[in-house]
């Protein structure tokens, strides 16, 4: 994977972006592999050798990649991934169904100060990722209550009644959407 590779573990991602990454062939954002036997009985349940919790993410624009994320297994290996409320553009490997939701194009806009103490992808006013988690679900209003830039969710929002979350690390507020407009 471009971004992460896991052999064997356990990977938890919620409400991040990962984008523009290279690989030299699948996963360019994630790659998730099972590779032994290595199954572990707890209670009488069998789990899976790898394992992605996976939640509310955009995985997109990999660079040389054939997919964004891959979730794959060899020999006698085996992986499990579950989750909602994700944007991969394109995957490869074993994913159950429900788990990614949107196939598209993010449309994000460039990687630049957006606030905050890092560098951030806005989601453009035309992106699918916008106000798709409802407020209570999958944490949104409650935990992460803030972005990565440390502005709250669900923000400032279109529609103040159905208040809903973003995808990704990035929560949408009228001004950061409508401000541009404004000047052209």
């Amino acid at each position: 994977g471009g971004a992460i590779f896991s052999l064997n573990g356990t990977v938890e991602i919620h409400y991040t972006t990962i984008t523009s990454n290279t690989a030299s062939t699948d996963g360019g954002g994630i790659y998730i592999l099972g590779d032994s036997d290595d199954n572990v009985t707890d209670g009488g349940a069998t789990t899976s050798n790898c394992h992605l919790d996976f939640f509310d993410n955009i995985i997109a624009n990999s660079i040389t990649a054939i997919s964004d994320l891959a979730v794959m297994t060899n020999t006698a290996g085996t992986t499990s991934i579950w989750g909602d409320h994700n944007l991969v553009e394109t995957s490869s490997g074993v994913i159950p169904a429900g788990v990614v939701d949107y196939t598209a194009n993010p449309k994000l806009g460039p990687l630049k100060d957006n606030g905050g103490g890092t560098y951030t992808h806005a989601l453009l006013s035309s992106s699918p990722a916008l106000e798709l988690i409802p407020e209570g679900d999958d944490g949104c209003g409650d935990e992460p209550d803030v972005d990565q830039r440390g502005y709250t969710r669900p923000g400032t929002q279109y529609d103040q009644v159905n208040k809903k979350c973003e995808i990704g690390s990035w929560e949408a507020n009228l001004f950061a959407l409508w401000f541009p407009l404004i000047f052209r």
